[in-house]
């Protein structure tokens, strides 16, 4: 039988609960300080989801032969590239290091809790989509289920907040999810900065969140 994850055993995860917003951080960039330029991959520990990141990069074009770049440091995910380049950079949570590849590594995480995915864009300067696939063993071995937001070029540090809905990842169950796919593919030469990806309960369980927060604020009170 296998051993399902949930809000309350999964350390390393931070919460972040209040009456206007509730929401689980999957990776915020403070842990787990990393760079892939060019064509590879690597892999980082920290208090991600899973408790570390795959990160690749990918060059599909390259003009000039000039730089692209993946970075998380400092509480940022930076995707950079220069003049004539054209590449695309993905993150993965339950993947594992094979040597010369890489592979799945079965997370088993619940996360029923959550109905929807956040990610919050600090800027891009080109047009971008950014695609979250997510797979189960149990469910799709071989397929992973994919959902792209696109985003207009010209929001230099302008913030965005892509929401996906879980609803959208038609017929996924997620009580068991093992592997989450994020990929950011911006235009040629686009540079992108995010700032964390989280995902939000369910519109009830914020409720709830706000009824208990205010019936606690009125017992600090009559003390």
């Amino acid at each position: 039988m296998k051993n399902i994850l949930t809000l309350s055993t999964l350390a390393g995860l931070s919460v972040v609960a209040g009456v206007a917003q509730a929401a689980l951080v999957y990776d915020d960039y403070d842990t787990g300080a990393g760079s892939v330029s060019g064509t590879g991959y690597a892999f980082q520990a920290g208090s991600m989801l899973g408790g570390d990141r795959l990160m690749r990069s990918q060059v599909e074009s390259n003009a000039f032969g000039l730089e692209f770049e993946v970075d998380a440091i400092t509480g940022r995910l930076s995707v950079s590239s220069q003049p004539g380049v054209n590449g695309f950079a993905q993150l993965g949570y339950g993947y594992q290091d094979l040597g010369s590849t890489f592979g799945f590594q079965d997370m088993n995480f619940d996360a029923s809790a959550e109905s929807a995915f956040e990610i919050l864009v600090l800027s891009n300067d080109e047009p971008t989509n950014i695609t979250i696939s997510v797979r189960s063993a149990q469910q799709n071995p071989s397929t992973l289920i994919t959902v792209t937001k696109s985003l207009p070029g010209g929001n230099v540090n302008t913030p965005t907040l892509l929401t996906y809905n879980f609803s959208e990842f038609t017929g996924f169950n997620f009580s068991d999810l093992d592997q989450i796919y994020v990929e950011i593919d911006p235009a040629t030469s686009g540079d992108v900065t995010i700032d964390s990806f989280k995902a939000v309960p369910e519109p009830a369980t914020m409720s709830l969140l706000a009824v208990a927060a205010a019936g606690f604020a009125a017992r600090r009170r009559r003390k």
